[in-house]
C-alpha cells in the first residue's frame, strides 16, 4: 500500500494534482491524504501568546478549511476520496516536511503547470521542500493526461541502483508501458535516437532489476542531444521518470530535461 501526500491550495496546479492522484490510485493500491498550509498574512500583527494566539490560529485554519473543502468537494464529484484535509499553519516548506517525515509517506503529490522557462522547474527541486524531502519520490504534475506510457531516464550521473528501487516502491507493478532511455547529453543540432541499449553493464542491471520485479521493458534506446531536444522527443509519453540529487545545488541536464517535458513527472532521489 502507497502512502501519499497530496498538496493543495486554490489552484489549476491542485486541481491537476487532485485528479491525477485519482487517476493513479485507480492503477495501484494507493491511500491519499490531502494537505494544505495556512499562510499567515505578514502585513499585519500577529498575537501574542496563549489562548488569544490560540483563538487566531483557530480562525485562520477553519476559514481555509471551508474553501478547501468546497475546492474538494468540486474536484470529487464521484468519489470522496480526497475529503478531509489535513490544515496546517505556518510557512509551508516547513509545515510540509514535518507532515512527510510524521506521516511515513512514500510519494508526495503536487501540481506544476507547464512553463517554457526549465528555470521555475529547476527552482523548485532546488528548493528546501524537495532537497530535504524524507520520502523515495515525488510527483509532479502537469497535465491530466491518464499515465499510460512512461519513460524512463538515466545517464551517466545517475546512481541506477536508488532510482530504480524508488520507482518500484511507487509503481510496484507494471500497470503501464515503460520504456528505458540512456540520456547522452550535448549541444548538437538534431536529436539521434539509436533503437537498442547502451554498452553498459549498470544499464544492463537496471533494467534486469526492473524485470526481476514484473516490469518488461517495450524499448532500451540510447538517446543523444540537447535537453530541449531530447524532452520534445519524448512527447508520446504520459509520464518521465528519472532521479536527482538532494546534495545538487547546481543546474544539470537531466533536470532541464524533466522541467522542460510536457508529460508529469515521477522524481526519484539518487
Amino acid at each position: 500500500m502507497i502512502n501519499a501526500l497530496v498538496a493543495i491550495d486554490l489552484d489549476l496546479g491542485s486541481s491537476l494534482a487532485i485528479r491525477y492522484a485519482e487517476s493513479i490510485s485507480d492503477l495501484i493500491d494507493m491511500t491519499v491524504q490531502s494537505v494544505h498550509v495556512v499562510v499567515p498574512d505578514k502585513s499585519g500583527p500577529e498575537p501574542g501568546m496563549g489562548w488569544v494566539r490560540k483563538t487566531w490560529e483557530t480562525a485562520m485554519k477553519n476559514t481555509d478549511r471551508e474553501d478547501i473543502e468546497r475546492f474538494l468537494e468540486l474536484e470529487n464529484a464521484v468519489r470522496p476520496r480526497f475529503f478531509k484535509p489535513k490544515i496546517l499553519l505556518g510557512d509551508r516548506q516547513e509545515e510540509l516536511l514535518h507532515e512527510l517525515q510524521a506521516g511515513d509517506y512514500d510519494l508526495f503529490i503536487e501540481g506544476a503547470l507547464p512553463t517554457f522557462n526549465p528555470a521555475d522547474f529547476n527552482a523548485l527541486v532546488n528548493s528546501r521542500l524537495y532537497k530535504l524531502m524524507p520520502c523515495p519520490a515525488a510527483m509532479i504534475v502537469k497535465n491530466l493526461v491518464t499515465p499510460q506510457k512512461a519513460a524512463l531516464l538515466l545517464d551517466d550521473d545517475i546512481d541506477y541502483s536508488p532510482l530504480v528501487s524508488s520507482f518500484l516502491s511507487v509503481l510496484n507493478k507494471p500497470v503501464m508501458d515503460l520504456d528505458v532511455y540512456y540520456c547522452r547529453f550535448g549541444k548538437g543540432s538534431d536529436v539521434e535516437v539509436v533503437s537498442q541499449a547502451p554498452d553498459s553493464p549498470l544499464f544492463a542491471k537496471a533494467v534486469d532489476k526492473l524485470k526481476e520485479a514484473g516490469w518488461e521493458p517495450k524499448a532500451c534506446r540510447e538517446i543523444t542531444g540537447s535537453p530541449k531536444e531530447i524532452s520534445e522527443a519524448l512527447r508520446e509519453y504520459s509520464l518521465a521518470a528519472s532521479a536527482l540529487k538532494h546534495s545538487s545545488n547546481k543546474k544539470n541536464p537531466m533536470a532541464e530535461t524533466l522541467g522542460r517535458v510536457l508529460s508529469s513527472v515521477l522524481l526519484c532521489w539518487g
